[in-house]
């Protein structure tokens, strides 16, 4: 039984402190296991991302994903990745975010 399409963001997995920027320690294995979650419910997972960086974390998060699907026997479903011009709240920009539907076969 599917539950529908979850909305995931990716980010360059970084906080902000008071000593400067830090990276989120594991930030990779912890998108990993959200969206292992999300698949595992059934769902279409659109991840969504900007920036180099993010992108980059997207593609390490999907490629780990399949990983521990592999030995499951299951199959990572893969659309191709586009970037689409989306709202930003409460002005008139718009950002292109690049956008990738990932589900389970």
């Amino acid at each position: 039984m599917k539950n529908g399409n979850k909305v995931m963001k990716i980010t360059k997995g970084v906080i902000r402190t008071e000593e400067g920027i830090q990276d989120i320690p594991a930030y990779v294995t912890k998108c990993s296991s959200s969206l292992m979650h999300f698949l595992e419910e059934g769902s279409t997972v659109t991840i969504k991302a900007m920036g180099n960086r993010a992108i980059a974390n997207t593609m390490k998060t999907i490629a780990r994903a399949g990983k521990l699907l592999e030995t499951e026997n299951k199959v990572l479903e893969i659309s191709t990745p586009v970037f689409i011009l989306e709202k930003i709240a409460d002005t008139d920009s718009e950002l292109a975010v690049f956008n990738i539907n990932v589900s389970v076969r």
